[in-house]
């Protein structure tokens, strides 16, 4: 009996150890899952020179993360160019749908059938990041989110954000939904040079929208000298990222931040950027008064459908200079469709400034340049005027071949899909 005893207790003795085991492996396990599902996202920057595009300092600039909130900029651009096109008016109503209403915070909290203005729903999504609002001007401008999306990427591309995918309007987490620290300071930069008019929209500590008040959640604008934007952005994923521009002593230098533990602590390591970017960047060589219109708030209202605006101005490189003569609503002559494609070399507040830098890049890359044809193009309204300087007979293979060339030879650009320059120079 005693011996029987003896082996049931040895039995329960080692069926308690296995168990015990099993529950220290279990527990073991549970907490590798929890760590790896809650693992502190990478961390990744890229200061940039905003007047050449030049990589001043970076970490891990190109490697792709989770950009959250900064992929609003993009719903923003290409709702600046809709509003510029014709297609939206600032003060044209647009109803949220259900998705859009559905989306999560930040939000306006906009139920399904709710009214808001295209001014209000940017000034929405540029201040207080809400999702709710990206999606409206997402829908308005594209129909769907998902079309949307492909718009954004494929837009993306033509201005050099080679390593971005994107999948919604918002930022929120989702698979394939990627970019780099270097891709979202080349947006933030083309922010600014293409869309002076409306970058004030980033620099508002709050915005007015019916009888309610955003305050940004862009604390450096109230704690960095100088700076001006752009945008911020949080998920679990990404962490805290803050894509921020700053102008001092007239250099004018962007930082963007991925992956930071908290907004303070965001905040400090890019305001740290920046100073580095600062000391880092060149001196300026050219006055930058001239270089972008009034960054007066968004006030001038605008009509829905906004009319083609005519050319102010067309010159020939045939002979290697610039001799510009009116041409009044006519059109410039295009081949093709293949020959539609245009490539911007900058945006002025005023023609004079607009037709010299034809004059100035066309000198430095006659051989280039030789079979293009210079233009003035005009955007905004009187006083927000946007003069554009622009070379136009490319196809899509040429134009960004050019304007990689132009790059090397330190002028910077961008590449202009064809309905890009025939809004402003069409009929």
């Amino acid at each position: 009996m005693r011996r029987a005893e003896k082996t049931f207790v040895s039995i329960i003795k080692r069926g308690v150890t296995a168990s015990l085991a099993a529950m220290l492996l279990f527990c073991v396990a549970s907490l590798v899952t929890t760590a790896q599902a809650h693992a502190a996202p990478q961390r990744a920057y890229a200061v940039i020179d905003a007047d050449s595009g030049e990589l001043l300092k970076g970490r891990r600039s190109t490697t792709r993360l989770h950009p959250a909130s900064l992929t609003k900029m993009m719903t923003l651009y290409l709702t600046f160019e809709a509003v510029e096109a014709g297609d939206l008016g600032l003060d044209q109503k647009l109803v949220a749908s259900k998705r859009a209403a559905s989306m999560p915070a930040s939000k306006l909290g906009l139920k399904p059938g709710d009214v808001i203005t295209v001014r209000h729903a940017i000034r929405a999504a540029a201040v207080r990041s809400s999702n709710d609002a990206a999606v409206v001007l997402a829908e308005a401008v594209a129909g769907s989110e998902a079309a949307f999306a492909k718009l954004m990427t494929s837009r993306g591309r033509d201005l050099g954000l080679k390593s971005t995918s994107f999948k919604n309007a918002t930022g929120l987490t989702r698979a394939g939904h990627l970019s780099t620290a270097r891709d979202m300071a080349r947006l933030a930069r083309a922010l600014y040079t293409d869309f002076p008019a409306y970058y004030n929209i980033f620099g508002r500590t709050k915005a007015r929208i019916a009888d309610r008040t955003l305050y940004t959640t862009n604390g450096l604008l109230k704690t960095y000298d100088g700076a001006d934007g752009v945008k911020t952005g949080y998920t679990r994923k990404a962490g805290f990222n803050l894509a921020a521009a700053a102008e001092k002593d007239g250099k004018r230098v962007i930082a963007v931040y991925f992956g930071g533990k908290s907004a303070k602590a965001r905040d400090q390591r890019v305001a740290a950027l920046l100073d580095a970017g600062f000391d880092l960047a060149p001196a300026p060589t050219r006055n930058r008064g001239n270089a972008v219109a009034s960054l007066a708030p968004l006030k001038t209202p605008r009509p829905a459908v906004n009319p083609a605006r005519p050319a102010l101005g067309v010159a020939s490189l045939q002979t290697g200079d610039l001799r510009r003569r009116q041409i009044g609503k006519a059109r410039p002559a295009v081949s093709s469709v293949d020959a539609s494609w245009a490539i911007q070399v900058g945006a002025y507040k005023n023609r004079t400034a607009a037709e010299a830098r034809l004059i100035a890049v066309a000198a430095r890359n006659e051989t280039v340049l030789r079979a293009a044809n210079g233009l003035v193009t005009l955007g905004g309204t009187a006083p927000r005027t946007i003069f554009r300087s622009r070379f136009l007979g490319f196809g899509e293979g040429d134009a960004r071949n050019t304007c990689a060339r132009l790059r090397q030879n330190g002028d910077d650009c961008a590449v202009v899909p064809p309905d890009g320059w025939r809004q402003a120079a069409a009929q």
